[in-house]
C-alpha cells in the first residue's frame, strides 16, 4: 500500500465521522410524542383539553408544531389545534391544547411536526 493511502485513510474516516456528528447534532430536533390524554369537559360548553409528552431523540434544539386531533369515533369528524414548542437537547416538554367541540366519544391524537409549519 502506498504512504498516501495509509496516512491518508484514517484522516479521511475521523473527517467524515466528525462530519457525521456535527450533521446530526445541528439538524435540529428529532420529536416523537407520548402519552397523549384526552380530558372531557367539566361543564356544558367548556372546552376538551389534550395533552402529550414529547420527546427529543437528538442534540439538536428548536421549534416544533404540536398538533392535537379530536376525532369523532362514530362520524370520523375531526377537530384541531396546533401549539408552538421549544424543544431542548435530549428534554421533554409537556403540551396541551383545548379543543372546543360538540359533545362526542372521541378519539385523541397528537403529531409533533419539524421544522414547523
Amino acid at each position: 500500500m502506498s504512504a498516501l493511502f495509509t496516512r491518508g485513510l484514517p484522516v479521511l474516516l475521523i473527517a467524515a465521522g466528525l462530519t457525521a456528528l456535527w450533521i446530526y447534532s445541528c439538524s435540529g430536533p428529532d420529536p416523537v410524542v407520548r402519552h397523549v390524554r384526552l380530558e372531557a369537559p367539566r361543564a356544558d360548553g367548556e372546552p376538551y383539553v389534550v395533552s402529550a409528552r414529547v420527546h427529543n431523540t437528538r442534540f439538536g434544539k428548536g421549534e416544533v408544531t404540536v398538533v392535537f386531533q379530536l376525532t369523532d369515533r362514530r362520524s370520523g369528524e375531526a377537530y384541531q389545534a396546533e401549539v408552538p414548542v421549544q424543544l431542548q437537547e435530549n428534554g421533554d416538554a409537556f403540551v396541551s391544547a383545548e379543543i372546543r367541540a360538540p359533545p362526542g366519544d372521541y378519539e385523541a391524537s397528537a403529531e409533533a411536526i419539524y421544522p414547523p409549519q
